[in-house]
C-alpha cells in the first residue's frame, strides 16, 4: 500500500493552491483599476477574458466555443456576453448555419479600445512574468496545462 503524503506536505500543498487563488484574485484586482485608470469604466477581469478571446480569435465564434476557451459554463459565458453586449463591446448574431446558435465579435468600441487593454495586459505580465527565460515560461505554460489536463479528466471520469 503507497504512504500517504505527510502532513508538512500536504500543508505545503494547500498553501500552493490557496496563494494561487490569491494570485488570481489580485490579478483580477489589479487589471480592474488599471481598466478604470485607462477609461474603461466597468470592465472587470472576467469579461476582458472574453474581449481577449474575441481579439485574438481570427474570426466570429460561437458562444459554445467561448465557454470551452474560458473554461466556464454556457450559462457564464452567456452572461458575461449579455453585460458586454449591452455596454457595447460584443455583437451577437444568428449563426449562418445552425439556427440554436449565435456568433460573437467585437464592436468598433471594442477595436477601438484594443491600444488601451493590450497595455493594460502587457503591465500585468511584465509585472507578473517579466525576468523569466523562454524556457522557464514553457515550463511553466506546460506544468499548468498538464495540471489542468489532470483535473479535467478527473472531472471526466466522474460524471460516468
Amino acid at each position: 500500500m503507497p504512504r500517504s503524503p505527510s502532513l508538512k506536505r500536504r500543508t505545503m500543498e494547500t498553501e500552493i493552491i490557496v496563494r494561487a487563488a490569491r494570485l488570481n484574485r489580485l490579478i483580477e484586482t489589479r487589471a480592474e483599476k488599471r481598466y478604470a485608470r485607462v477609461g474603461i469604466q466597468g470592465m472587470t477581469a472576467p469579461r476582458a477574458m472574453v474581449l481577449s478571446v474575441l481579439f485574438h480569435a481570427k474570426d466570429s465564434i460561437t458562444a459554445q466555443q467561448l465557454s470551452a476557451e474560458l473554461g466556464v459554463s454556457k450559462v457564464t459565458a452567456s452572461r458575461l456576453v449579455g453585460v458586454l453586449e449591452r455596454d457595447g463591446w460584443v455583437s451577437r448574431k444568428a449563426h449562418p448555419v445552425d439556427g440554436r446558435a449565435y456568433v460573437l465579435s467585437l464592436t468598433t468600441k471594442a477595436r477601438r479600445a484594443l491600444p488601451k487593454f493590450v497595455e493594460t495586459h502587457n503591465e500585468t505580465l511584465d509585472l507578473l512574468l517579466g525576468g523569466h527565460s523562454n524556457t522557464r515560461l514553457i515550463e511553466m505554460r506546460d506544468d499548468l496545462e498538464y495540471r489542468i489536463g489532470r483535473i479535467e479528466a478527473d472531472i471526466e471520469r466522474g460524471d460516468r
